[in-house]
């Protein structure tokens, strides 16, 4: 037995089990045996084996608390929460003054979902011994699951203050300072715990998840891919993985990454719903609604199934509505699904006009608290105007004609700007269904290429671009269109409908003097209307309050205006109510515009295989339909402090 001990404190784990087996075919009734033994089974991962010998060893000695609370950290492993509680209220009621036993009895609580007995037991450990790095993760860990973000923060920071070291600390804190919208500080302390454990699952899950929320797509597909691929099969990694490929444009590898975690998960709501929102891109739109639906049987409070859902204009069955009403109102939920509880609402009462722009101004309402507390984002309308004065003051007439012949002069590019909720997906889905055409999505290349001219210059746009010399913008336009070529092989036109690549007009048509531009213009009301009842993922503040919209758009008008009057390369305006009503003659014009010959599958978009990843993309696999122009008279007084911004009088 002396033996088998010391092989056992020694790690050398094979030649401790053969000496207990021996110990016990000698005698099976000695409880150390049987309790040691039982440990070593426990350490290899064999947790039905360990169970059952520190079972046995309790039956033969049942006044031994450390045999009660083992089997306790052995029954959380097998998740029998009820047992574990059991064992662990046995070891506490034999040794109540020994923290590591309440600790076992908290964890078991928490597993059993009783968190206010949980709560207790972590605070009775603590009194006895407060600088207990593990119970204070642990504790941590309970108010992080129960979302007091908060507390949970106050924990980590008082383990890593007895241990600056402790990866799980460090990376735990990032999680909830993540929640709490401390974005820089969250990835901080993954970059805390990463440094002191580069292998560490959870603090690149966590680092890569604010990558997610930066829209840092390229650095979070990066991170998630090196886990995914270290065949750890963690769900959390494969979900964002799937994610980030998504939020880069590739579709098809998002599809397949979503794939697999379905297969691995098959009953993870969250994994479901990836699968559907991937193909919702893809225009599997009958596929996409059954997902959802499945994914709100595993958890009806996966409210981001609703949302598409409602956005799918799928009727909610009425239980659920019951469910959206209770997490809108739920200020002890997160603030960003009570966002999409209010939006879900909004969109299910269209028929109630008024009632349906109560959900929507409250999901508004949460949402620029989030951006502007959380992610430090507001819209500053004075600002915005300056912004707009100083595009018009560098691009001028002159700057044009001193750069003219500049550039790549492809005719491959073309570019589709507007205000979101313009019509730009479905002008680019007209354009791409002609055979010598390509949609290739909302490209972030332009304004990549500013970031880079801003860096180089140290100046901010639009006067970086003034000191430019002409080989920097060659380069700059051949890359983006290196970029293109590689999404659209061979075509005779690539479409790029980013539409807020109207600010960067003035580059554009510096980087690709012959490239087509082609401008979305609705009703402002209508589009307004339709940017307020959207729940962005872009973080655009301004969309969140119908005054700053009226801002915004008037701004953006004024710019057009000057564009009209500058610009040296060919521009289509496209009105989205004269494309509704006459179809083909509008169809033809704009296939015309591309310098195309007119192809009649164009009229039939909606039919088109392409990926689609814009908040249109359920709209553009239907024919075109009318019902949304002139919408906004429905909500007309709800409209007011747009109008009022924007230079509305009357009708």
């Amino acid at each position: 037995m002396g033996e088998a001990v010391r092989h056992h404190q020694e790690g050398r784990l094979d030649q401790a089990e053969t000496l207990y087996r021996e110990v016990l075919t000698c005698d099976p009734r000695i409880a150390d045996a049987n309790h040691l033994l039982g440990l070593v089974a426990y350490q290899t991962g064999h947790f039905e084996e360990a169970a059952k010998l520190i079972g046995t060893a309790i039956s033969l000695d049942d006044r031994q608390p450390s045999f009660f609370a083992n089997l306790a950290v052995v029954l959380t492993h097998m998740r029998n929460w009820p047992e574990a509680v059991h064992a662990a209220k046995a070891a506490v009621d034999l040794d109540p003054g020994n923290s590591k036993n309440l600790n076992c009895l908290g964890l078991a609580y928490a597993g059993l979902g009783q968190v206010s007995e949980a709560e207790a037991a972590y605070e009775r450990a603590l009194e006895l011994t407060p600088r207990a790095v593990g119970i204070l993760i642990n504790f941590g860990n309970l108010l992080t699951e129960t979302k007091r973000p908060e507390e949970a923060a106050e924990m980590f920071r008082r383990a890593l203050d007895v241990d600056p070291s402790s990866v799980i600390a460090h990376a735990n804190l990032g999680v909830v300072l993540r929640a709490l919208g401390d974005i820089d500080e969250a990835e901080a302390s993954c970059h805390r715990a990463l440094e002191l454990d580069p292998g560490y699952i959870n603090a690149r899950v966590g680092l890569g998840n604010i990558y997610l929320i930066k829209r840092d797509f390229a650095a979070a597909a990066k991170v998630f891919g090196d886990v995914v691929e270290s065949d750890t099969n963690d769900r959390a990694a494969m979900l964002g993985y799937a994610t980030a490929l998504a939020g880069l444009g590739r579709v098809g590898e998002a599809v397949e990454a979503a794939r697999r975690l379905r297969e691995a998960f098959s009953d993870w709501a969250p994994g479901i719903h990836c699968l559907g929102a991937r193909y919702t891109e893809q225009g599997r739109l009958e596929d996409a609604v059954t997902l959802f639906r499945k994914a709100i049987e595993l958890d009806p409070a996966h409210v981001d199934s609703y949302y598409m859902l409602a956005e799918a204009g799928q009727i909610v069955d009425a239980p659920w509505l019951g469910r959206l009403e209770q997490m809108a109102a739920d200020t002890g939920i997160e603030a960003d699904r009570r966002v999409l509880a209010n939006f879900t609402l909004g969109l299910t009462r269209q028929s109630e006009p008024a009632k349906a722009f109560t959900y929507f101004t409250t999901g508004n309402r949460i949402r620029r608290q989030i951006l502007n507390d959380h992610l430090g984002l507001r819209f500053d309308a004075e600002a915005h105007d300056r912004f707009i004065e100083e595009i018009e003051a560098v691009f001028s007439s002159d700057f044009f004609s001193h750069r003219a012949g500049w550039g790549n002069h492809s005719e491959i590019p073309v570019f589709v700007v507007g205000m979101p909720r313009s019509g730009t997906t479905l002008v680019e889905r007209i354009c791409a269904a002609h055979p010598d055409v390509m949609g290739v999505g909302e490209l972030k290349e332009v304004g990549g290429i500013v970031s880079r001219v801003e860096a180089a210059t140290r100046l901010s746009f639009p006067r970086a671009v003034q000191s430019i010399p002409r080989e920097t913008v060659a380069a700059a336009a051949d890359g983006y269109l290196s970029s293109v070529r590689s999404l659209a092989p061979g075509e005779s036109r690539a479409v790029d409908k980013m539409p807020f690549n109207f600010l960067y007009l003035g580059l554009i048509a510096t980087l690709f003097p012959r490239a087509r531009i082609v401008h979305c213009v609705r009703d402002p009301r209508d589009t307004a209307l339709s940017i307020f009842k959207q729940n962005f993922t872009d973080p655009l503040p301004w969309t969140t309050d119908l005054s700053d919209i009226g801002h915004y758009m008037k701004a953006y008008c004024r710019l057009m205006d000057h564009w009209r009057q500058v610009l040296p390369v060919q521009m289509l305006e496209v009105t989205y109510e004269r494309l509704v009503a006459e179809q083909d003659q509008e169809s033809r014009r704009l296939i015309e515009f591309l310098g195309l010959p007119w192809d009649g599958t164009c009229l039939n978009f909606h039919e088109g295989v392409g990926a689609v990843q814009s908040a249109s993309k359920w709209q553009v696999r239907r024919p075109i339909y009318g019902s949304s122009v002139g919408g906004w008279r429905q909500a007309a007084e709800q409209l007011r402090p747009f109008d009022r911004a924007f230079g509305h009088d009357g009708d």
